[in-house]
């Protein structure tokens, strides 16, 4: 018998999170498929399959592509959506406490973080988790990368009108300061 995992997101758990609204997001506590605040997944205890707005996303991308969008078949995507992200979790979870401060730090400029940590390496560097944030208003959209080794810089990218702002900042940069600097950087991407 296998011990491995397999999360399996149902129509019942899409129509849910589209009652939520905005704000929500399908989440995996380990254990079940749970609807949850966005902000209750920034420290990675929670891993983060889907969001709100990510059911237009994926219904227009199934539509565009030929694919079903109704709730059984977006709870198909999820499905895969989230056992993919199944096997970064543990990354994630080790890594995203580093960017939690500064997720909350953000959401006083009014900019929130979308999806979950995206966890991944540069060619021969170390694990590394990705949050992307949707700056309002706009289709700017941001994102975060930390690797957790000590020294490491915190990477800042913010992306919007055909261009890409990127910058670096000590690790030990204080949260507030980051979101800061990040604001003014989504402000002139605009």
């Amino acid at each position: 018998m296998s011990d491995r995992v397999f999360i399996d997101v149902t129509a019942d758990d899409v129509a849910t999170l589209r009652g939520h609204g905005p704000g929500w997001a399908l989440m995996w506590d380990g254990t079940n498929v749970i609807i949850r605040p966005i902000t209750e997944s920034d420290d990675g205890s929670l891993m983060q399959i889907g969001d709100y707005d990510s059911i237009a996303h994926i219904s227009e991308f199934n539509a565009e592509d030929g694919r079903g969008t109704d709730d059984e078949d977006l709870a198909d995507d999820y499905t895969d959506i989230a056992n993919d992200y199944l096997a970064g979790w543990e990354d994630e979870k080790r890594l995203m406490p580093l960017i939690a401060p500064i997720s909350r730090a953000l959401r006083d400029h009014g900019i929130n973080r979308i999806g979950g940590g995206l966890v991944g390496r540069r060619p021969g560097g170390p694990r590394r988790v990705t949050q992307l944030y949707r700056t309002p208003h706009t289709d700017t959209r941001a994102r975060i990368t930390v690797t957790g080794c000590p020294g490491d810089p915190i990477e800042l990218a913010v992306s919007g009108h055909g261009r890409t702002y990127t910058a670096f900042l000590s690790p030990g940069t204080p949260a507030r300061t980051v979101a800061a600097r990040f604001a003014a950087v989504a402000r002139a991407a605009r």
